[in-house]
């Protein structure tokens, strides 16, 4: 019994020894920052019932242009070498994709995105939520907060996030964190991008859907090592004023869609 009871402190103070303390979690970002990622989606929709799959590669720029004294951001987004695939009927086409213009985005340092004005033909990449105070693995915590985009409304998200592990990615010692979130969208007047509206002034978008993130931050750096995302959205799209198409299409149209989403370092 005496040796098991010692077997057993053994291992309670290896576990100790092992287990990661506790870190404050965040992104610090500088002026003139560039962090630039390899960008893969797919997207399986259902547009007025009417399956469609997408596959999107391409290359994510994030450039600081500001940061403020508590350390939330400014941050243009350039999308390059966009390639886009679209399979319908098992037939698989590609898209033209043009030049898009940068985006907008406002980021805390906690990982919420506050505004994004601007949008590109591949859907954007999101990041987990961070704690606002020191967490080690297996600590919770919960964030309420709008992101606000072109035109008015917004998305509303209320999440929940676990601080899973510490692990290494190409060397360098990360937090892995997942953030999953409610969303709700009420937003009118978005844009959808280049070469996808054909003459709509008004584009309005309500709906509902979940979004699960895991990201990897640096330790060290605070920085965004890489994240992978699935979201499932339910929402109907309208546009106008009345006689104005998409696609030949008056609308309203309901759209579901799972949309995945990998940025890893380029």
């Amino acid at each position: 019994m005496r040796r098991l009871a010692l077997v057993s402190v053994l291992a309670i103070a290896c576990g100790a020894a092992s287990a990661s303390p506790a870190q404050s979690l965040r992104l610090v970002y500088h002026k003139g920052d560039v962090y630039t990622y390899s960008y893969h989606a797919t997207a399986n929709e259902t547009i007025n019932a009417v399956p469609v799959t997408y596959e999107v590669t391409g290359r994510h720029t994030y450039t600081v242009t500001s940061v403020d004294s508590v350390g939330t951001a400014e941050l243009s987004l350039v999308v390059t070498d966009l390639v886009i695939k679209a399979t319908a009927n098992n037939i698989t086409n590609p898209i033209p994709s043009s030049s898009n213009p940068p985006i907008e985005i406002t980021a805390t340092a906690d990982g919420r995105v506050l505004s994004l004005s601007g949008r590109s033909q591949a859907p954007e990449a999101d990041w987990a939520v961070l704690a606002d105070r020191t967490v080690k693995p297996g600590d919770t915590w919960s964030k309420d907060y709008d992101t606000a985009t072109d035109g008015s409304g917004s998305v509303h998200l209320q999440t929940k996030s676990t601080y899973l592990r510490v692990e290494a990615v190409q060397g360098k010692s990360s937090s892995v964190v997942r953030t999953i979130a409610d969303l709700t969208l009420d937003e009118t007047g978005v844009p959808l991008g280049p070469n996808v509206v054909g003459g709509s002034k008004i584009v309005s978008f309500q709906g509902t859907g979940t979004s699960d993130v895991t990201s990897w931050i640096d330790l060290n750096a605070h920085r965004l090592l890489k994240t992978h995302m699935t979201t499932t959205t339910d929402s109907t799209v309208s546009f106008g004023p009345p006689g104005t198409t998409m696609n030949g299409t008056s609308g309203p149209i309901r759209i579901t869609a799972v949309i995945t989403v990998d940025l890893v370092p380029a």
